[in-house]
């Protein structure tokens, strides 16, 4: 079993963690959640992924706990949602319920060098849903805010497919003027597919 803090020091908690910031401006700047920059194209990035380490058993205290196990994430034009299955064991055999945290997504044309469609990201956490799900149920010592998906504080960065994978950027990317990360690690351990 893996700790959530040892799962985001290397890349991303559900999937929101890479570089963090507020909004942008000048020439980069994202317009707004839903409203897409004219010529940008999101369609491969829209969609269920699931990512590379679904079935790894994981521990979180960020409400109460549990342990965990990604399930996927959505991703539409104006939002993306990280879903879980919590667990009151460390072998993730005794289900507590399922969990979802939703982000508000803001995105615009991203840049690396011999990309072609890489995308700027910005998240900020929206809302949650939880249920028992035939599980023995779940109770939060506090009410879910973005902590376990790390959009609590906004956080900016790019998105790219590549080979049919979804990946974020780098953690500790250097940063461009407006705050976004400037490289994606494509031979990370984490990445979404289909």
């Amino acid at each position: 079993m893996k700790s959530i803090s040892s799962v985001l020091a290397v890349s991303i908690s559900a999937f929101f963690l890479a570089a963090c910031g507020g909004g942008g401006s000048g020439d980069n700047a994202v317009p707004g959640p839903g409203i897409l920059p004219s010529g940008l194209d999101t369609t491969e990035f829209l969609g269920t992924w699931i990512r590379s380490d679904s079935g790894t058993c994981y521990t979180s205290n960020a409400y109460g706990n549990y342990f965990y196990i990604n399930n996927n994430i959505v991703i539409t034009t104006d939002s993306v949602s990280s879903n879980v299955t919590l667990y009151t064991d460390a072998a993730c055999t005794l289900k507590a319920g399922k969990f979802t945290e939703t982000a508000t997504a803001t995105f615009g044309a991203g840049s690396i060098s011999g990309k072609t469609n890489v995308v700027q990201r910005l998240f900020s956490f929206k809302s949650f849903n939880s249920s028992a799900d035939g599980g023995s149920g779940l109770t939060f010592n506090k009410v879910p805010d973005g902590t376990f998906s790390g959009v609590k504080i906004p956080t900016k960065g790019l998105i790219d497919v590549e080979g049919g994978r979804l990946y974020f950027s780098s953690q500790g990317s250097p940063l461009d003027v407006n705050g976004y990360a400037t490289t994606i690690d494509y031979s990370g351990v984490f990445f979404y597919t289909r």
